[in-house]
């Protein structure tokens, strides 16, 4: 169908938050590594971020490691290389994840303390105990369900056949969804009980530390000889840092007058003892709702734009996805010529429990400009639900996100974005 939509739509603006500011108001400023890697040919950008864990429990109890890992909004849990921890024992797991590209991981589930290292110096926060994973196995085919039994494992404390170092980079995943890993039938042969796991930011919204900012569009030179931790790394020379603003960011909220509530989905409990008496909330890893436009760009003055979803349907905001990715449903049913060169595409989303239900209008570039993030358009034709419009990391790279979550039983959760304007940036 074809509507009137005002083009460009008001899109959120990029706002810049000083160093000076940070300090003052008390919060911890975090290096986040946005890095082209390579695959098939491919220039990816990803997000790095080093972490340093020291196991607390299990066969690698004592042990300690800092490595670089990838910065994933859309994925749960925090999982780390086993065979980076001395004296850790594959071949018993209680836990496992599997991502959309195929890509399985089978681990212990472990009570951990983790620290990162602040921006411009090698000083670390102060440790925080979270559960997480240690991987020992991977599955990398991606061809069979992970409810099926198979063979064709990767042990990562083979040598002879490992995957990790992902991208040549990462030792593993540091998922940020606010969603919990949801439970599923690991086969039996590598697995007792499962035990689910939260994203290490979800565990540490506590002792003032009640949310986060995520930008990556205020990027800066990569320094040299930066700490990217134990394991020798070399990033390219193409790397740039942005950062993670950890603490309590309420007063961060004027920045970001466009905000919106996340609804309680309920609340997630550690599995290990020692952190049973700790709960904290779970959000739908779908944090908007919203229609999506597109429009050609290079059409002058253009006003009638094309809408390709018939009614709203979940928008994820994911670091961990170079591209938009349209996974169809029943509010939403496209193919690939409605992408022609030059395409825009404009999303209007709303905040999942949203009260006023105010509509806040996002601009993605399918054909960036050098130097921007790749987005290109990835379809799924396997049909579920009303569907759902993966971003990909290129918002995250426009302007700064605001993520507060709720301290208290069942409270919302808000995201929140910088105040919009029709002048689209970069």
């Amino acid at each position: 169908m074809s509507t009137a939509l005002s083009w460009p739509p008001a899109v959120p603006q990029n706002v810049n938050i000083t160093s000076a500011q940070i300090a003052e108001m008390k919060l911890l400023e975090i290096p986040l590594y946005y890095i082209p890697c390579q695959s098939n040919g491919e220039t990816y950008y990803k997000v790095g971020i080093v972490v340093n864990v020291a196991v607390n429990n299990g066969s690698a109890q004592g042990s300690q490691s800092s490595c670089l890992y990838e910065f994933d909004t859309g994925g749960p849990g925090f999982w780390a290389n086993g065979s980076n921890f001395k004296g850790f024992q594959s071949g018993s797991y209680d836990t496992a994840i599997q991502y959309e590209s195929g890509i399985t991981y089978f681990a212990q589930s472990t009570e951990c303390q983790i620290s990162f290292y602040l921006s411009g110096s090698n000083n670390q926060t102060p440790s925080i105990s979270i559960n997480m994973g240690l991987v020992g196995e991977s599955y990398v085919t991606g061809q069979e369900s992970i409810n099926t039994p198979h063979s064709k494992f990767e042990s990562n404390v083979d040598d002879d056949n490992n995957l990790f170092p992902i991208y040549n980079y990462f030792q593993g995943d540091f998922g940020v969804s606010l969603s919990s890993l949801q439970k599923c039938n690991v086969p039996s042969q590598y697995s007792g009980e499962f035990t689910p796991l939260l994203g290490a930011l979800s565990q540490i919204i506590q002792n003032n530390v009640n949310g986060f900012v995520i930008d990556l569009a205020n990027l800066t030179e990569l320094p040299q000889n930066p700490y990217l931790g134990s394991i020798p790394i070399t990033l390219p020379s193409e790397t740039k840092v942005g950062r993670l603003i950890l603490g309590a960011v309420a007063p961060l909220i004027e920045y970001f007058p466009q905000v919106f509530k996340l609804q309680n989905k309920g609340q997630f409990t550690p599995e290990t003892q020692s952190e049973k008496q700790n709960s904290y909330p779970i959000y739908s890893p779908q944090l908007l709702c919203g229609n999506a436009y597109t429009a050609q760009n290079d059409i002058p003055n253009i006003i009638l734009t094309k809408e390709i979803t018939q009614a709203a349907v979940a928008v994820t905001l994911d670091t961990g996805t170079p591209s938009i990715l349209f996974d169809q449903g029943t509010n939403m049913q496209i193919s690939a010529n409605q992408f022609p060169d030059n395409t825009e595409i404009a999303l209007t989303v709303g905040g999942e429990g949203d009260d006023e239900g105010t509509p806040m209008p996002i601009l993605y570039l399918t054909n960036p400009k050098p130097g921007d993030a790749p987005n290109n358009i990835n379809m799924s034709t396997s049909a579920g639900g009303l569907g759902n419009i993966n971003t990909g990391i290129y918002p995250f790279t426009q302007f700064p996100i605001l993520f507060m979550i709720g301290t208290e039983p069942n409270a919302p959760g808000l995201i929140a974005f910088p105040a919009a304007s029709t002048t689209v940036s970069g």
